[in-house]
């Protein structure tokens, strides 16, 4: 029998016993959890590669320009898949996802808040400078 990691299927109960405070996870459409490896945008690209038939290249080349400033969100929106830290998540996620979070937060594993419509705090307008104005970009 081979040691439980990283590379394992996830398993809730085999988690908690191997690991504290570490929560590194892509949660994919039907709620199913895959261990972030080697990281949660790697995980994310090789999974659109693979569902678009796409070279990294390609996926590069995909991405529309408006999209170049948050690359990730933008592959996990084809992904459908969320990325999941111990306490906060990026990505919409879908009832499955959020039946799973829940799991994972009542088991003590994830610690962050679970909403059903998620904002993740950034808004790209404050980053857009008004020709017009004469404020600072900070006062946006």
């Amino acid at each position: 029998m081979s040691e439980y990691g990283l590379h394992s299927e996830f398993d809730i109960q085999k988690h908690k016993s191997t690991f504290i405070n570490y929560l590194e996870v892509n949660i994919e459409p039907n709620g199913h959890v895959l261990y972030a490896v080697p990281s949660h945008q790697e995980l994310a690209i090789d999974m659109a590669c693979r569902a678009k038939g796409w070279t990294r290249e390609q996926l590069n080349d995909a991405c529309p320009p408006e999209c170049y400033f948050d690359f990730f969100k933008w592959v996990l929106g084809i992904t459908g898949c969320i990325a999941v830290w111990n306490d906060f998540y990026i990505g919409e996620p879908n009832e499955a996802q959020l039946n799973t979070l829940r799991e994972l937060r009542d088991a003590g594993i994830y610690k962050g808040d679970i909403d059903d419509e998620y904002d993740d705090g950034f808004d790209v307008n404050a980053y857009v400078h008004d020709q017009d104005s004469d404020r600072p970009y900070d006062e946006y």
